[in-house]
């Protein structure tokens, strides 16, 4: 009760102290007791005894988590408790307006004297000490982080105020949250801490994390500054790298020569798993940057292939998705390689896949709304089929234990095409392999060209396929033309198809099997891809390849 309180405060504050924690249970069971606690409670705010303050700031605060709206009438007893230089207000004005924020108008009215506290410029009615001043700069750090959550415009006009903060361990986290949740908002306006935050991050490098998911939000600001930003990351990630297997090579060299010492060991182990964890997170915040400016990751394509034959799966997939970014959809994370190439990392499964195609073909000899030209031009056919996936590929798969290739191709065919193959391979032609590091795998393609008529049956008996209807859901027919007309000025046909969606090294595939039968000339293939947005250097044969070229008209 109030006036037991009132009679105790007098008396011994020590008392009060017993009260109002006694009082706790009561107020946390009874919960229409919060409304007619809260104004009694905040009344002791106002005693000189900082145990009183202490004890009456824990009781509001459990109000505050029960009952939300309790203290909004008492928001501005807490903040003249900070004026009075209260320090144990701090913490707890930080957790009222994380949890109210509909304070927001009588927070935003003090926040200049909020930041002349925090830097340690406004003493109320006390002087505070050095050491008291820097006790208190994590709980307002918290607080300002809480603001910036809950009305980011606000805190803007003070981000010059803020960043230097970010030097600061005890206060680093909380300040590179509160410019996040800024940069979420309008990352143009903290464009100009780019500098800063990187100063920050070599100062306080346990705070990386965070001060890194900044800089992945203000490479979204434009191309300039995605490049710079992107180049910064992807130098970062590199250097952690190079970190991370000197620290193994010198634990293994220490270890071997017997110098390693227990605490020596600790050290270096936990260096080595802090660079792992760390790693990904700098590629997840470098992707950020690179889904709004997929232009910035085309000049480090290349340098992702080392991380998609990393040994941690975290990593190769951001190295993938990366690449599929700044590649255009190919070429990416796919490294073309011959059948028995010494692989760059440990190959835990290989596959294999097949086509068929033939040569000339009239789509439009029955179309009669179409010119005489176009009903005349032949076409090439080749084969692909609709994933269960949803997505679109060639026939075949995984090879299975005690396999050879052509024992999983010819079964593979058989399953999914009902196409007899013979345990030969008669008229397969090996053309390609390809290494899938974030998969850890390496595929293999042949392709048969055989006659329209052939073509035609084996459409038709794909229905009969045992894995029609289940891992095969249609077939396709590649349009190997590009039409540009003046009624149809953007290309269309093969660049229209090129921009669907197809599994993972199936487009490498494609393009090799059309380049190296040249099924279409190579500037009609250059021009689809360019239309599509891919790169053909990274996706045809080489020019010296074995391919024996044939011209256009043979085509």
């Amino acid at each position: 009760r109030s006036d037991i309180l009132s009679e105790s405060a007098k008396q011994l504050p020590t008392v009060v102290i017993a009260l109002l924690s006694l009082w706790s249970p009561h107020i946390s069971t009874r919960a229409h007791f919060y409304t007619k606690a809260v104004p009694i409670i905040s009344a002791y705010l106002s005693q000189g005894n900082q145990g009183i303050k202490l004890t009456a700031f824990s009781l509001l605060e459990s109000c505050h988590s029960h009952a939300p709206r309790s203290l909004l009438q008492e928001t501005e007893r807490i903040i003249s408790a900070v004026k009075d230089g209260s320090m144990v207000s701090v913490p707890a004005l930080a957790h009222l307006y994380e949890i109210q924020p509909e304070a927001a108008d009588l927070f935003e009215t003090h926040i200049e004297m909020l930041f002349d506290f925090y830097e340690g410029r406004y003493a109320g009615t006390k002087t505070f000490t050095m050491a008291e001043s820097v006790a208190n700069r994590p709980a307002m750090a918290e607080l300002f982080r809480n603001l910036a959550r809950a009305n980011p415009a606000v805190m803007e006009r003070y981000i010059y105020r803020l960043i230097a903060s970010t030097r600061d361990p005890t206060t680093c986290q909380s300040i590179a949250q509160a410019l996040y949740a800024m940069a979420e908002a309008n990352p143009f306006a903290l464009a100009g801490l780019i500098d800063d935050i990187k100063d920050a991050i070599k100062i306080v490098p346990e705070q990386t994390p965070d001060l890194m998911a900044v800089l992945g939000l203000l490479g979204t600001c434009d191309l300039i500054t995605g490049g710079d930003l992107a180049r910064y990351m992807i130098g970062f990630a590199e250097r952690l790298d190079r970190d991370t297997k000197k620290l193994i090579s010198d634990l293994s060299d220490m270890a071997a020569r017997g110098t390693l010492t227990k605490d020596g060991k600790r050290t270096m182990e936990e260096r080595v798993s802090k660079n792992e964890m760390l790693l990904p997170v700098v590629l997840q915040h470098l992707r950020v940057t690179g889904a709004a400016h997929p232009r910035v990751l085309t000049p480090i394509v290349n340098r992702l292939q080392m991380f998609q034959a990393s040994e941690a799966k975290a990593v190769r997939e951001q190295a993938f998705f990366l690449s599929m970014l700044g590649s255009g959809g190919s070429g990416a994370g796919v490294l073309r390689v011959t059948m028995d190439a010494e692989p760059g990392f440990e190959i835990e499964k290989e596959a294999v896949f097949a086509t068929i195609y033939t040569r000339k073909h009239t789509p439009w000899d029955f179309y009669y709304e179409a010119p005489k030209a176009l009903r005349n031009t032949q076409v090439p056919l080749l084969l692909m089929n609709a994933r269960f996936d949803g997505k679109m590929g060639f026939f075949g798969g995984v090879v299975e234990d005690e396999e050879t290739l052509q024992e999983t191709l010819c079964r593979e065919l058989r399953e999914e095409l009902n196409y007899e193959a013979g345990p030969d391979l008669a008229g397969f032609e090996y053309l390609c392999s390809h290494e899938v590091p974030s998969e850890r795998m390496r595929t293999h393609f042949f392709a048969k060209e055989v006659t329209t008529e052939e073509f035609f049956k084996t459409e038709r008996g794909a229905f009969e396929a045992v894995h029609w209807g289940s891992e095969v859901v249609g077939l396709v027919r590649v349009p190997l033309f590009v039409n540009e007309t003046a009624e149809l000025p953007d290309p269309t046909g093969l660049p229209n198809f090129l921009r669907g969606n197809f599994h993972q090294g199936v487009i490498e595939e494609l393009f090799y099997v059309v380049a190296a039968k040249r099924l279409i000339s190579l500037d009609k293939l250059e021009a689809a891809s360019v239309a599509a947005g891919l790169q053909l250097s990274r996706l045809v044969p080489d020019e010296d390849g074995e391919e024996e070229e044939q011209s256009d008209d043979e085509a």
